[in-house]
Order: C-alpha cells, then sequence, then structure tokens
C-alpha cells in the first residue's frame, strides 16, 4: 500500500489517516491531501473504504457516552480543583507580606515615621559632634 504525505496531490480513491482515523475521498479529477506534511495517509482500495466507514461510524457509536462521561468529570474536576487554586492563591495573598521587595535592606528603618515624629533621626547627635571635631581640625 502507498503511503503520502499530507499536502501531497494524488489521484482519485480513498486515503486513511491513522493519526486522524478519518478516512478522506479524493474526487475523479484528483486533488491534494488535508493536512500538514508530517501527516500519513495510506490509499485504501474502494472495499476498504466501505468497510471501514460503518467500522467508525460503529465505533464512534459506541464509545460516545464514555466520551461524554469523561468530558463531564473532567469539567467538575476542573471546577473543584480551580476553586481549590483560587483559595489557595487567596489565602497566600493574606499571608505573605505586603512590603517585601527582593534585594532591599531591611534594617535600614522607616524614615516615613521618623519624619512623622519631628525628633531627630538616631545618631544625629553623634554626627553632628563628629562634623564639629572635623570643621575644627580644619582650622
Amino acid at each position: 500500500m502507498a503511503r503520502y504525505a499530507g499536502g501531497t496531490v494524488v489521484k482519485s480513491g480513498y486515503y486513511w489517516s491513522m493519526s486522524r482515523w478519518s478516512l478522506t475521498g479524493i474526487p475523479a479529477d484528483g486533488g491534494a491531501l488535508p493536512g500538514s506534511a508530517h501527516e500519513q495517509f495510506t490509499q485504501v482500495p474502494v472495499w476498504a473504504a466501505m468497510l471501514l466507514a460503518p467500522i467508525m461510524g460503529g465505533l464512534f457509536v459506541l464509545f460516545m457516552p464514555f466520551i461524554g462521561i469523561y468530558l463531564t468529570v473532567k469539567a467538575v474536576a476542573g471546577l473543584v480543583t480551580g476553586g481549590a487554586r483560587k483559595s489557595a492563591s487567596e489565602l497566600a495573598a493574606t499571608v505573605s507580606p505586603g512590603a517585601f521587595v527582593p534585594g532591599a535592606a531591611g534594617l535600614t528603618g522607616k524614615p516615613e515615621a521618623e519624619k512623622k515624629d519631628g525628633a531627630a533621626p538616631a545618631g544625629s547627635e553623634s554626627i553632628e559632634k563628629l562634623a564639629k571635631e572635623i570643621e575644627e581640625k580644619r582650622k
């Protein structure tokens, strides 16, 4: 059986894609196969296409309820885990420090509080004393 890549121009007939599990009919004039170049198609005779079509339809009908159940369970699980994920992120936001900035020094004090008090910053007396000593030595 001949194999063809997707997008290849082929003669008329039926072509089976294993990756998509689909049967593609090409008209009498010929035409290009659907899909990308990495998708492989196999040419099948007409009798095989007539046999494959009802089998594929029957399998679809057989597995359709299971597909519906799977999608329903997946949607409900997504809602439950999504709600838990949202609650966890809200909890983490309330527990985490609000003013944490990576790389910032945390031992410098709070200048806003010092300005509000109107008092001189701690250590300013020793700085003034040191400045006076320097002035005296320069003279």
